[in-house]
């Protein structure tokens, strides 16, 4: 699974009316190793629903990644986001910076990363915090990799945990530059537009040397 940095990436999930009870949150990732320390990651995302014309989110990125030492890595990046539904020329522009620390236990992979963010275009520009644990394991063809992950959001402006994202799904390594994510979420908000939305989660990692 990709517990490395581009998984900072996942659709902002930003609610802005009714939200429909199954999506399709779809994900592509490029990115390129520069050397031991540093990597860059080029995101592209869209979210598709029965509810409304689609797609309901579509949105790009640029991240940079410095592996501080085995165990955490730190990043920074940017993110533009557009909700055609929300309004005319509604965009959303979401400065990052997390922290993504690993720890191997046996087989398993654990990271807990920690996000902050700015939601400029968001009305108020609320900052938030959201923190994602993950817990991976491969099979015992060593093909497919299982995991379970479970992320938190906290926003400062209002003072309240708004949002809870489970998922649960697999990954698996397809060539030496590809790879291939599916898993199932389930998102629950605490607050404004209280309920559930489950979707299903495609992702493809793309990697250039």
């Amino acid at each position: 699974m990709r517990v490395w940095p581009a998984l900072l990436i996942l659709p902002l999930s930003l609610q802005t009316g009714k939200s429909s009870d199954f999506e399709v949150w779809s994900e592509i990732d490029f990115s390129a190793q520069l050397n031991a320390r540093w990597s860059v990651f080029f995101p592209v995302v869209a979210r598709d629903g029965a509810s409304l014309p689609n797609p309901q989110l579509a949105g790009a990125g640029a991240l940079v990644s410095w592996r501080w030492t085995e165990r955490v890595d730190l990043t920074g990046g940017y993110l533009l986001v557009s909700l055609p539904h929300a309004g005319p020329g509604f965009t959303v522009q979401a400065p990052l910076a997390a922290v993504t620390i690993f720890q191997k236990i046996g087989r398993f992979t654990l990271s807990d990363r920690n996000r902050a963010e700015r939601l400029k275009g968001v009305p108020g520009d609320p900052f938030r915090y959201r923190n994602r644990f993950v817990v991976e394991v491969p099979t015992g063809s060593e093909a497919w990799r299982l995991f379970a992950a479970d992320e938190v959001f906290y926003e400062f402006t209002s003072s309240a945990w708004k949002q809870n994202r489970f998922q649960v799904g697999a990954a698996r390594t397809l060539t030496s530059k590809t790879g291939l994510e599916l898993h199932f979420l389930e998102r629950t908000l605490r607050q404004a537009n209280p309920g559930s939305t489950h979707a299903l989660g495609l992702a493809l990692d793309v990697r250039f040397r």
